[in-house]
């Protein structure tokens, strides 16, 4: 949090020192996420939202949306959290964050809302969709696991089968 507290506040001194910088939308967006992540919760996630209001271009607006989600996630408001990275997978699939909000909403679904399916099912996309990502390999042992559990993916009667379609 310290680097992103030093970024915020070069930030916050660009911002006081340049008028026109709300005209700038990239400025908003990446004011907006540095606020969020040094942990200006609320600051961060206006500045997003109003963001958010004005036409983004796609790259910015899946950017914005991810950290709306994070600053959600960090409020306790898991839900909100869950359709923010949604929003992320399913308006900007082949942004860099969207592989990234696959995770989180996977996490969120397991161990907060304690809905393996539902973390299995988003798994399951993420292993589809992002075959080439670092993490897949890690994510197919998870989903094993999440099988072995109990938690069988679409199409799979038994723990066992989906232990040999993950590995």
């Amino acid at each position: 949090a310290g680097d992103h507290a030093a970024a915020a506040k070069a930030l916050r001194t660009f911002v006081l020192a340049n008028a026109g910088w709300d005209r700038i939308p990239e400025a908003n967006v990446l004011f907006g996420s540095e606020l969020i992540l040094a942990g200006e919760i609320s600051a961060g996630r206006n500045i997003l939202d109003h963001s958010l209001e004005k036409n983004l271009p796609p790259t910015l607006a899946a950017r914005a949306h991810y950290f709306r989600g994070k600053s959600f996630e960090a409020a306790g408001d898991y839900p909100a959290a869950i359709l923010a990275y949604d929003m992320v997978l399913r308006r900007f699939s082949t942004h860099e964050l969207a592989p990234e909000s696959a995770l989180d909403q996977a996490i969120l679904a397991e161990t907060v809302l304690q809905n393996n399916r539902r973390a299995d099912e988003i798994l399951l996309a993420f292993v589809e969709r992002y075959p080439k990502d670092a993490r897949v390999a890690r994510v197919r042992n998870h989903l094993a696991v999440l099988s072995e559990r109990g938690v069988a993916a679409k199409g799979v009667a038994e723990p066992a089968e989906a232990v040999a379609r993950y590995r």
